[in-house]
């Protein structure tokens, strides 16, 4: 019940990096012109073997670069509810963010500072890839939980926003 009377973090949740948990690093070797470390990454993750970068299909270099805007977005979060400030929304960081004076930006700003990134980093023209970036909210209510238990099995239903994960609820239930 305390589920439903507070909002929950809207983590991207774990399946967003991979099986390996890597798929961030791939994205920011991508994002950092280290195509050299990617593919042998890229290669280690499945069974494809690429010798090129621009060989890998687009959609599939995309979902790494998407993977690390995720991370970038997770560690914003945890360092916002750590230091228990408040944020409608944080940037997800593409080639088109605009940084501010907010506090979510200030950790935004020193991330990409730390990962040596920059937003026009996110276009990168000669793979023919731009990733924008976006809003997303901080934090999220969950509506119409309903669950049943029986001997050791809970079932449940409930209903989340779109883009937030099933995964980070279970995570924040069962802590």
């Amino acid at each position: 019940d305390e589920i439903k009377s507070r909002p929950m973090p809207n983590y991207f949740g774990l399946q967003r990096f991979g099986i390996n948990r890597n798929n961030h690093i791939i994205g920011k070797y991508i994002i950092a012109r280290n195509f050299d470390k990617a593919l042998k990454a890229i290669s280690n993750n499945s069974r494809r073997k690429y010798d090129k970068i621009y060989a890998v299909p687009k959609t599939e270099l995309k979902f790494y670069i998407h993977s690390y805007q995720s991370w970038i977005f997770n560690e914003v979060l945890n360092e916002t509810i750590k230091k228990k400030k408040t944020a409608g929304e944080i940037k997800i960081v593409g080639c088109n963010t605009r940084l501010g004076r907010s506090f979510a930006d200030n950790i935004i700003s020193a991330i990409l500072k730390k990962e040596r990134i920059t937003p026009e980093d996110f276009s990168l023209r000669d793979l023919g890839i731009s990733c924008i970036g976006s809003l997303r909210k901080s934090f999220i209510s969950v509506t119409d939980i309903e669950y049943r238990r029986s001997d050791d099995t809970l079932t449940m239903n409930f209903k989340l926003p779109k883009g937030s994960y099933a995964t980070v609820l279970i995570n924040e239930i069962s802590k």
